[in-house]
């Protein structure tokens, strides 16, 4: 039995536009949405990517959304994303810590993982974890959901997408302690 590499710990952030440095940190259970639960640790035939969404679940600082409305909103977008088969992901809560000119703030958020197909190109995967991305910034209204490339369980990139700029944002990645 082979595992499938996905680094799910803490991850940090410098938007480029705003300038607030973010960290999301997950705590509590996992949670597997249409995914059997031994899919995490069975079966790899190949190298595979992973792609991280962060959430929010506020929006203009006022909480809005539940898990399972980003759920829905996960659901929702996977045929436009063209993922194939049937929706399936790994979610865990958590919480944003955002940092500008030395004030703080915290928000509940959520961290969606989408593991490819082994063999899978790792081009049109990234283009469709950012087409999922959109398609959850959109129906949630969030300013913008931060999502992170992985292949074989090390960080390719980070980008981050808003519902009306419908283009994927780089952005600067910190050290995620």
């Amino acid at each position: 039995m082979t595992r499938i590499s996905v680094d799910p710990r803490p991850l940090g952030w410098t938007d480029p536009v705003t300038g607030v440095s973010s960290t999301f940190r997950p705590h509590g259970p996992w949670r597997a949405v249409g995914v059997p639960e031994t899919s995490r640790t069975e079966g790899d035939d190949g190298p595979r990517c992973a792609v991280r969404l962060f959430v929010r679940r506020h929006v203009a600082g006022r909480a809005c959304w539940t898990v399972d409305d980003v759920v829905r909103a996960a659901l929702a977008g996977w045929p436009d994303a063209r993922l194939g088969g049937e929706p399936g992901f790994w979610l865990r809560e958590g919480v944003f810590h955002d940092r500008k000119d030395g004030a703080g703030s915290e928000e509940d958020g959520v961290q969606l993982i989408v593991v490819s197909e082994p063999g899978a190109p790792s081009k049109q995967f990234e283009r469709s974890g950012v087409v999922l991305a959109e398609r959850i910034a959109e129906a949630l209204q969030v300013d913008c959901v931060v999502g992170e490339l992985q292949r074989n369980g090390l960080q390719v990139k980070t980008f981050g997408v808003a519902p009306r700029e419908r283009v994927a944002r780089k952005w600067k990645v910190v050290q995620g302690g």
